[in-house]
């Protein structure tokens, strides 16, 4: 299981890292060599201060078909889950009319409160 060379059990170790991970919230990550480990902490260095070189897609795995892509586009807005952007799809008959509903229309799905509405409309007319 772990390769050392002490008289450490190893069910300690393992509940050490459970404990660091878990409890402490650190992640622990595994090397297999000093040179490995040096070479993931220059990786990881770049990482923080150039970034990954790319964009880390916020939601995934993106659904293939329409009706589920409509359900995944109105979930994106700020507290609408699953039931709710069914609800709102519903109602409204499409994402575009979901976008394009007023504050008074929205009041009319039920189950979507105040707090949710406000939201939604800040986030739709937020600008860049």
């Amino acid at each position: 299981m772990f390769d050392t060379q002490s008289a450490i059990a190893p069910e300690a170790i393992t509940g050490a890292l459970s404990y660091i991970t878990v409890i402490e919230g650190i992640s622990v990550v595994a090397t297999v060599s000093p040179a490995h480990s040096a070479a993931m902490m220059i990786t990881m260095q770049r990482h923080a201060i150039e970034g990954l070189g790319y964009e880390v897609p916020l939601r995934v795995p993106k659904p293939k078909s329409r009706a589920p892509q409509a359900q995944f586009l109105i979930e994106g807005l700020p507290g609408v889950g699953p039931s709710a952007a069914k609800k709102l799809l519903a109602h409204f008959g499409s994402a575009q009319g979901v976008l394009a509903a007023t504050p008074d229309q929205f009041k009319a799905v039920r189950g979507i409160g105040p707090k949710t509405i406000a939201n939604i409309r800040e986030v739709l007319e937020f600008k860049l």
